[in-house]
């Protein structure tokens, strides 16, 4: 029986309550948009069931916690992880909202390899029933969803994988896919969808009242 989403299972210690200044936040929200316009990241009770993030100078640069990804997003729907304490179960960050609930494992891959610049966290049943098929890595075990055993699982298959591989799917959760920017994490998930899926392809343009522009100025 699935997990039922509770939010996020660790503390949050604010360095700053502010809107993150990033001019990279825009194109994130664009991959936010895509992956929800996508499925690869499907409506739940708390919002989206995905998280996206993307190196920073300090840090990295996650969504929000509860964040719906095919909405308007503004600067408030992002925070800046700068430091996560597994001991302690605690995360330091800036940011007007709680970071994903998944922080714990992006911040656990991005401490892995420092050649990874983005991590988009997805969900997609077609992924993971065909995962076999495409040569897609798949950890041992699943994990409760924000747990350290889950970081830890995702990990130990990071590490075994060809460094030609990009994307891996966490058994009975979702996938991860990862890159040296955004578009190399986003564009790897797309292609994983597209051998599986039926349907045809579809433009990524988003309608004009979702442009960028049209995100009320808040991100600057």
């Amino acid at each position: 029986m699935p997990e039922i989403y509770r939010g996020v299972k660790f503390k949050v210690k604010f360095l700053e309550k502010c809107e993150i200044k990033d001019k990279r936040i825009r194109k994130l929200a664009s991959w936010c948009r895509i992956f929800a316009a996508r499925g690869l990241a499907p409506r739940h009770a708390g919002g989206s069931a995905g998280n996206l993030s993307y190196r920073a100078k300090k840090g990295f640069i996650i969504t929000a916690s509860g964040t719906n990804l095919n909405h308007h997003l503004a600067a408030s729907d992002f925070v800046q992880v700068v430091g996560f304490d597994f001991k302690k179960n605690t995360t330091t960050a800036i940011g007007k909202k709680n970071p994903s609930s998944e922080t714990g494992l992006h911040a656990y891959l991005y401490s892995l390899n420092k050649k990874i610049k983005a991590i988009f966290h997805g969900h997609s049943e077609l992924i993971l029933k065909n995962a076999k098929r495409l040569g897609i890595p798949v950890t041992e075990r699943s994990a409760l969803y924000g747990s350290l055993q889950l970081a830890k699982l995702a990990g130990e298959t990071l590490r075994t994988m060809k460094k030609s591989s990009s994307i891996f799917v966490l058994k009975n959760h979702g996938f991860i896919s990862f890159g040296r920017n955004m578009s190399e994490a986003g564009e790897r998930a797309k292609k994983a969808l597209q051998m599986v899926s039926r349907e045809p392809k579809f433009s990524d343009r988003v309608p004009k009242k979702q442009k960028a522009s049209a995100f009320r100025e808040r991100i600057k």
